[in-house]
């Protein structure tokens, strides 16, 4: 029997956006207060990734961010990664940054995860509406 497998971190944040248009209507929030945040990185058309430094991308920010103010926190970012997969130390140094300056930062590994996180973090609870 073959394990399926994981998806790509593209493809669960792209499918996560779809649920957030969705979602964020249901929590009457503008869905514009979720956003992807574009980094490059290594896999940046040639020389993009140095446009994109120029223009002030910073190497270990996290994919998603949530500007909702919510239980003491400016607002929440995600990192999505693949199962098995660990943030590099320069992802870590900004997630530790992010939270001393008062944001809710979250690792996320599955797309499930991730919505999980958001309802949790604006305190939705299934059913409800």
């Amino acid at each position: 029997m073959r394990r399926r497998a994981e998806p790509l971190e593209h493809q669960s944040q792209a499918v996560f956006i779809a649920w957030w248009s969705y979602f964020c209507h249901i929590v009457k929030l503008d869905e514009r207060l979720l956003y992807a945040v574009p980094n490059a990185g290594a896999g940046a058309q040639r020389g993009q990734a140095g446009k994109m430094k120029a223009e002030g991308v910073r190497p270990g920010i996290p994919d998603v961010n949530l500007d909702v103010p919510r239980n003491g926190c400016h607002g929440l970012r995600l990192e999505f990664k693949r199962r098995g997969e660990k943030p590099r130390p320069h992802q870590l140094e900004v997630i530790d940054l992010l939270r001393q300056q008062g944001y809710d930062v979250q690792i996320v590994y599955s797309l499930d995860e991730a919505m999980r996180v958001v309802m949790a973090y604006l305190g939705y609870r299934r059913g409800q509406s």
